[in-house]
């Protein structure tokens, strides 16, 4: 919605009129909340089948391994959790309510580092993974390594800046440049683990003899 939309539906929108140029940012991110969160929902009751089933086919994995699972598990269960409490203040209690649509809800502010963390988790396991198999120079352990440095210098950017946040249309502005940062070193830090595992695998395959 273009700001000249906003400025004539002002007179006959209380959440035009309130809002004002605000509106479009904020109606954009909570669209995108709402698909975000049902993606999520689906997703997590993969999550549970995975996690059970695991537990069900590998009861004699090491303790830390277990462990490792039940982290991720629990983590994805309270990211779940908050992203549904964020969809339910911003789209039903305050649906009516322009004013308090504009207040950037604790349950978001939770949402980004419990992301981080579970994220940071994956990719601990994934180098020393690496690291075991001996499938790359320890270089490409420590390049892959800067880029999760810099993923957890955003992540703690995001979260102090997040929790000093009172406003939602504050906190859209400001995450559009860190979030880019954020993801793109999780794009490569994850390219050059994936990449090492796939060499790796592809270099130690014997075949079969027809």
């Amino acid at each position: 919605m273009t700001h000249s939309t906003v400025a004539a539906s002002a007179s006959d929108n209380p959440f035009a009129a309130l809002l004002g140029s605000q509106l479009g940012a904020i109606q954009g991110f909570l669209g995108t909340l709402l698909l975000g969160t049902v993606f999520a929902v689906m997703l997590y009751g993969l999550s549970v089948h995975q996690t059970y089933t695991y537990y069900r086919d590998y009861p004699t994995d090491i303790k830390l391994l277990k462990g490792l699972v039940l982290i991720l598990f629990l983590l994805d269960t309270v990211h779940t959790a908050f992203s549904i409490d964020s969809c339910y203040f911003y789209l039903v209690t305050n649906s009516f309510n322009p004013l308090g649509l504009q207040l950037y809800h604790i349950s978001l502010k939770v949402i980004a580092p419990i992301t981080g963390i579970s994220t940071l988790f994956c990719q601990l396991f994934y180098m020393r993974r690496v690291y075991m198999f001996k499938a790359g120079h320890i270089s490409v352990l420590i390049i892959a390594g800067l880029f999760i440095l810099a993923r957890i210098g955003f992540l703690i950017a995001t979260c102090i800046r997040g929790f000093e946040t009172v406003y939602l249309q504050t906190y859209i502005s400001f995450s559009r440049i860190v979030s880019s940062g954020s993801f793109g070193c999780d794009l490569v830090a994850d390219t050059i683990i994936t990449t090492a595992l796939v060499v790796h695998l592809l270099r130690s395959r014997t075949g079969f003899r027809r």
